[in-house]
C-alpha cells in the first residue's frame, strides 16, 4: 500500500488557526440560530453549511499543505567496449585456432556466457572499433569485421569516450599507441 505523503507548513501558529476554526464554527451555529426564523430551516441550513466549509476552507489554506513525491529514475552505467582491430589482431593465435581478433570476438559473443549479453542486462553497452580511428559497431558488424589498418591511439580513444562512459573495456593484443603522461590520467 502507498501512503502518499502530505506535509504541513502552516502560514500561523497552529493555535491560532484552532481559535479561528472553533470561532468560525459558533459563528456559524450562532447565525444560523438568527436567520433560521426568517429563512426557514432548509435555507438556513444551507448558508450555515457554506459559511462553515468557507471557514474550512480558510484552515486548509492557513495549514498550507504540501503533497511530497519522489520519482526515481535510474539510468544505466555506460560501458564502452573497445576491440582492436589493427593489422596485428589478424596474428594467428598460439593454439592455432583462428587469429587474435576472432578470439576477442568468441570471448564477447560465444560461450554460455557472453561477456557482451552479460553487461547488456545492467549497462548501456556500446562496442567500438579501434584501428586508424575510433568507429563505433554493433553486434553484427564484429562478427564481418576484419583485422588491418595501423596501431590504434589508445589515449586518443580513452579522452574522446570518458564524457559518455564509466568504464571502457579493452580488448587488444596490447600492441598499441599508448603513452601515459599522467599516472592519473588513464585508469585501467
Amino acid at each position: 500500500m502507498n501512503l502518499i505523503p502530505i506535509t504541513l507548513a502552516p502560514v500561523f501558529p497552529i493555535w491560532l488557526i484552532l481559535v479561528l476554526f472553533c470561532g468560525g464554527g459558533i459563528s456559524a451555529l450562532l447565525q444560523y440560530k438568527r436567520i433560521r426564523d426568517r429563512l426557514g430551516k432548509p435555507r438556513a441550513m444551507f448558508l450555515s453549511l457554506l459559511r462553515l466549509a468557507a471557514v474550512c476552507l480558510i484552515v486548509a489554506f492557513a495549514l498550507n499543505p504540501s503533497l511530497v513525491t519522489r520519482k526515481v529514475h535510474k539510468v544505466s552505467p555506460a560501458v564502452a567496449v573497445i576491440v582492436d582491430t589493427s593489422w596485428s589482431m589478424g596474428q594467428p593465435t598460439a593454439g592455432d585456432k583462428g587469429s587474435r581478433l576472432d578470439e576477442a570476438r568468441a570471448v564477447l559473443t560465444k560461450g554460455m556466457s557472453p561477456v557482451l549479453n552479460a553487461l547488456a542486462q545492467e549497462h548501456e553497452v556500446t562496442l567500438y572499433g579501434l584501428t586508424d580511428s575510433l568507429v563505433t559497431l554493433t553486434p553484427e558488424e564484429l562478427d564481418g569485421i576484419k583485422a588491418g589498418g595501423n596501431k590504434g591511439d589508445l589515449n586518443a580513444a580513452l579522452k574522446a569516450l570518458s564524457h559518455q562512459n564509466a568504464v571502457s573495456i579493452l580488448l587488444s593484443d596490447g600492441k598499441l599507441q599508448w603513452h601515459q603522461d599522467h599516472p592519473n590520467r588513464c585508469r585501467h
